[in-house]
């Protein structure tokens, strides 16, 4: 399978390709959309039904590759066996046409590797499942609310100051529009690093504001982990009642454009950066 590659990277670090390194990918199943559940319930009155829930099911990934090397035989088939090993979980990297997705904490449901004549070639099979349904970016995006405002300054602005010519200065920004193209919600991850005293801390994301009872001295470090449902303070988690973890739980990103605003009483003495990992329905 020329545009598609897999693999899997065992919870201890091991990794085993099934494209390359000898390996041939003769197939793959359940990279694209999981099987949705629908539940149903008769109208009372009428032709039809009425959706009463509907969710996404636990996904099941089938990878079938054969090995390209019968000289190499004995030795591979050892490798596949003992890295198959169903005590740990897995990270599936799937690529597609260059874009790399990835099943996270996948266990092995099933797997079949025939004990037939060498010479039939035979095609290790392996179904993996994925507790999540959905696939996740296999890097994180970053992005900084600060920017570099262009200075020019000649070297007599500093007689007998001993300073260094500068050439630009880093600018605080308090709103980021951000586009999101994932086809499933992503929560965010802020980092605010303070040079001053900041109290009265307020973030909103969308229509979401989250208030944070916290005052920042310079160098402290504050993160909004909506992942973790956690608030940071120079790595020590700040106590819920200083904070609404209503709000907390909905700090996502949502396909589209998407608006980070950050207020306090010294803006300009917070800088800002924002991380998220994209969720996929499939690739």
């Amino acid at each position: 399978m020329r545009d598609v590659k897999v693999e899997a990277v065992r919870s201890d670090g091991q990794r085993f390709t099934y494209e390359g390194e000898g390996w041939k990918l003769l197939e793959l199943q359940g990279a694209d959309f999981t099987e949705i559940d629908v539940t149903t319930d008769p109208k009372a009155f009428g032709n039809g039904v009425i959706v009463s829930g509907k969710r996404k099911l636990a996904r099941e990934i089938t990878v079938v590759a054969r090995m390209l090397h019968k000289e190499d035989y004995f030795t591979q088939r050892d490798k596949a066996i003992g890295f198959h090993n169903s005590n740990y979980t897995f990270d599936v990297h799937l690529t597609y046409l260059g874009k790399t997705l990835v099943a996270r904490n996948c266990v092995i449901k099933a797997a079949n590797y025939p004990t037939i004549n060498t010479h039939n070639q035979p095609s290790i099979t392996i179904m993996f499942l994925a507790p999540d349904s959905d696939l996740y970016a296999d890097t994180f995006d970053e992005i900084s609310f600060s920017s570099q405002q262009a200075a020019w300054a000649v070297t007599r602005a500093y007689e007998g100051q001993g300073g260094k010519l500068h050439f630009g200065a880093k600018i605080n920004q308090n709103s980021k529009i951000v586009n999101y193209l994932g086809s499933e919600d992503a929560e965010i991850v802020l980092a605010l690093t303070s040079t001053g005293q900041v109290s009265n801390i307020r973030v909103r994301l969308n229509e979401h504001e989250l208030a944070i009872n916290e005052t920042l001295r310079n160098g402290d470090v504050l993160i909004i982990n909506a992942e973790q449902k956690e608030v940071y303070k120079n790595s020590l988690a700040i106590p819920y009642n200083r904070y609404d973890m209503a709000v907390l739980m909905n700090f996502k990103l949502k396909y589209g454009d998407n608006t980070i605003t950050i207020n306090g009483s010294d803006i300009g003495a917070i800088s800002s950066v924002l991380a998220y990992t994209g969720r996929y329905g499939g690739i």
